[in-house]
């Protein structure tokens, strides 16, 4: 045990705070838990870490992508109003097939 979890113990501090639902909070102190449940206590504060790491990232990515919605947005009014504007001349495409024959005899 680490000098900060003994400290923790002896201050009485809890290992776990959440909130539940309905908005009350929940305290789990170590002493209280079994060596079972102080591990799945660490797996969730683990979690939580990994989760508080990747927040910044993915507040970022949100951003960006709401940035190529909006761009994706104004690209499609802006050839919605080229169109109305100016209906541009349509394209033919055609393809072909050609088959070598050997006329060699």
């Amino acid at each position: 045990m680490s000098n900060k979890d003994m400290s923790d113990l002896i201050s009485g501090k809890p290992k776990l705070v959440n909130t539940d639902e309905k908005g009350e909070k929940l305290a789990w102190y170590e002493k209280d838990l079994t060596s079972a449940e102080n591990a799945l206590v660490d797996d969730i504060l683990m979690s939580q870490q990994g989760i508080n790491e990747l927040a910044a990232p993915f507040e970022q990515a949100k951003i960006i992508v709401n940035a190529m919605m909006d761009k994706q947005q104004l690209q499609g009014l802006l050839l919605d109003k080229l169109k109305v504007t100016a209906p541009g001349t349509p394209l033919r495409e055609a393809s072909a097939k050609a088959k070598l024959v050997n006329t060699e005899k």
